[in-house]
């Protein structure tokens, strides 16, 4: 998923930025066999219009897989509604969606879908190991100190990150009480965001 700014909503005929533009579909996956198209931009799931490519994560998570839901997208200049099977994601990429801490209290959860690094990518990014790579943000502490999809998580709070796993329970450790630094890659540069603590969370 990619977001719409102003200058893709002139290109794809919108009178202004809204909806999330899909940047590419997996050709094994249930999107692709029900008809989601590179260069779509979807408009609602499930009767829930999408704004931002942030909306959807948390429409999609919500379904179970093997669910049918209706799918308004634009597409050439045209919405069309499609039916669209949810999955499962699958290994070994497996994403995390809500990285939350153990237990009930969810406070602690940076609300972000997260993939283990490909051998490619480590090279390119010059990393022998260790760091997760953001595929989608949602509303919550993550989105709020500036993370991105396509943004690589290298460490929290000082401590490398050795995978998603591993980010899952940093997180549930993180201090209640103060903003703590988050180290990322970002096209080809390395800057640190500030995660404050999630709302509520300091008593």
């Amino acid at each position: 998923m990619q977001e719409v700014n102003q200058d893709l909503a002139h290109s794809f005929g919108l009178d202004r930025p809204h909806g999330a533009l899909v940047a590419d579909v997996d050709p094994s996956g249930p999107a692709k066999r029900d008809g989601l198209s590179a260069g779509d931009i979807i408009m609602s799931f499930d009767g829930h219009p999408v704004e931002s490519s942030s909306d959807l994560p948390p429409l999609v998570g919500a379904a179970r897989p093997g669910d049918k839901k209706p799918m308004t997208v634009l597409r050439d200049g045209k919405e069309r509604t499609i039916e669209i099977t949810v999955g499962k994601l699958r290994d070994p990429r497996d994403v995390e969606l809500g990285l939350d801490a153990s237990g009930p209290d969810k406070a602690a959860s940076l609300n972000i879908a997260v993939a283990e690094l490909d051998s490619q990518t480590r090279r390119e990014l010059g990393m022998s190991s260790g760091g997760v790579l953001v595929e989608q943000v949602g509303p919550g502490r993550a989105s709020t100190a500036g993370v991105r999809p396509g943004d690589v998580l290298v460490s929290i709070d000082r401590t490398p990150i050795r995978d998603a796993a591993h980010l899952k329970t940093l997180v549930g450790a993180l201090p209640k009480d103060r903003a703590v630094p988050l180290q990322v890659k970002r096209n080809g540069g390395t800057l640190f965001l500030a995660l404050k603590p999630a709302a509520g969370s300091t008593g």
